[in-house]
Order: C-alpha cells, then structure tokens, then sequence
C-alpha cells in the first residue's frame, strides 16, 4: 500500500479539470490506458498537434534524475474536452518513489467548445493555481510554475503541464529538488 503526498494538489487539479468539462458540457477526462509509448524524442509532437509526454521525458530521462531504474512509461489519452495525454513510470526498486506521472495539456488539443467558452492551457493553469491557494512558486520552468507536494504545475507557452510523484507509504528522503528537477527537465525537452 502507498500514499500519495501530492494529493491536495491532484484534488485541485482535478477540481478545475471537472469544472472545465462541465461547463463545456463534456464528459471529465479519462485515464484510459493506451498503448506504450515510442520513446523517440523527435516523436513527441504528433500529427495531431497533440504531445506524447513519453516521448518528450524517456525512461532514461526519468532514471537519470530519480536515480533508481524505472519502467517504461505507459500512455494514456483523455478524451474531450481537454485532450490530456499522461505518461506514467513505475519504479522498479520503489524504495522512496513509488512512480513518476506527466501530464499534458495542450490549447490546440481542446475542443471548440472549450476555445469558445475561452479555456487555454494557461487558462487551465491559472484556474488550478487559484484553486490551489498554498502552492509553492517554481522558478526556471516553463513561462510559470508552481509545487505542491511532490507534484509541479507547469504553463508553457500553448501547453498546461504537470509531474508528479507517488511516494511510498512511510518513506522519507525524497526533496523538493527532484520534482524540480524533473520539471525543468521536461520543460527543455518539450515541443514549442
């Protein structure tokens, strides 16, 4: 069994992606597995303008920062109204870091309802930061960023993105350097 430490921010987030989807009329986003991901970097931009967050963070990527092996990342696709595309990897050894989660949002990715309604992926960030009044600000990602817990909140241009951490259940040792780190990480590599 594990807990979360991120879970005040994954309310927020959640919060505000239920109350866009309601009040475009759409169903919430789901986390349907897919299929794994390529791990190509030059794939990350897909045809549809969409980004493949395994593709933009590898395996290596993660386990370079994370310092412990990982698996490869599994992709999941949320449908309307956001368009959200999540990428998780599981920790083999799990001794402090239970697994790694991208997410990412992207203006282009969301349906014209969304677009009349006037949501952005910076829109979608601002209204999770609102939600979430005790985050941290993140500095040196993307256009702004905050934390909370264990998990980074991320605007980017046209792209609301996302990392986050499940710990084990007890474990300490983790700091807020490695979600950071991560982030940034991510935020060099993805697709402008």
């Amino acid at each position: 069994m594990f807990r979360s430490t991120t879970l005040p921010l994954r309310v927020c987030s959640t919060l505000v992606a239920l109350s866009a989807a309601r009040s475009s009329g759409g169903a919430a986003p789901a986390n349907r597995a897919a299929t794994q991901a390529a791990a190509a970097p030059d794939n990350a931009q897909q045809s549809n303008g969409n980004v493949d967050p395994c593709a933009v963070l590898t395996r290596a990527d993660v386990e370079a920062v994370i310092g412990e092996p990982a698996a490869e990342g599994k992709l999941a696709r949320g449908g309307a109204p956001l368009g959200q595309v999540i990428c998780t990897y599981g920790v083999a050894a799990a001794t402090v870091i239970k697994g790694v989660q991208l997410s990412v949002v992207r203006t282009q990715s969301m349906t014209d309802r969304m677009h009349k309604q006037g949501y952005s992926a910076r829109k979608l960030y601002e209204d999770g930061k609102v939600a979430c009044p005790n985050h941290q600000a993140a500095f040196g990602i993307g256009d702004d960023a905050y934390q909370t817990g264990h998990q980074i909140q991320a605007v980017q241009g046209d792209t609301q993105f996302s990392v986050g951490f499940t710990i084990g259940s007890g474990a300490t040792g983790m700091d807020d350097a490695t979600p950071i780190a991560l982030a940034k990480k991510f935020s060099a590599k993805l697709p402008r």
